[in-house]
């Protein structure tokens, strides 16, 4: 996140849980499968970076 303090980074994580939370239970699925996608392939970058560095 690119927040600039642990202050701005608490406020967003609790915009964002309140934002969750007021979707329906099919946009909460889409969102979670969406969210998924996209760790995992930051996940893959990171772990390639990493991976290249040290070999």
């Amino acid at each position: 996140m690119n927040a600039s303090s642990e202050a701005e980074k608490a406020q967003i994580n609790r915009e964002l849980k309140e934002l969750y939370e007021e979707l329906d239970d099919k946009s909460k699925k889409l969102f979670n499968e969406e969210l998924q996608a996209f760790l995992l392939k930051e996940y893959a970058a990171i772990n390639s970076m990493y991976t290249g560095i040290n070999n």
